[in-house]
């Protein structure tokens, strides 16, 4: 249910596209602090990003995280559903 259908990068902007006809709040969410920003725990992160985009099997519709994954460290250190957390990703983020 979760694995991409693909996943590109291109100048500095991670697309991760997802077989979910609509991509909710919560699914980008969970791709977020679940996954991505999980590198940073398991000390792989993926440096250099400049934007990353969570979008639905067409590709029309998602969410984009300005700034890429600079902030997970600080995430990542907080208490599971943190509403600090929960606040600071979505102001960084728009609707694609």
């Amino acid at each position: 249910m979760w694995q991409p259908q693909s996943v590109a990068i291109d100048g500095g902007v991670l697309t991760l596209v997802l077989p979910q006809n609509r991509i909710s709040e919560e699914i980008y969410m969970a791709v977020l602090t679940s996954g991505l920003c999980l590198g940073f725990a398991m000390d792989k992160p993926l440096n250099g990003l400049s934007g990353i985009e969570v979008l639905n099997r067409h590709g029309r519709q998602g969410y984009v995280l300005e700034h890429g994954l600079e902030t997970c460290e600080t995430w990542n250190g907080r208490p599971v559903g943190s509403k600090t957390t929960y606040y600071e990703i979505l102001g960084a983020t728009h609707l694609y």
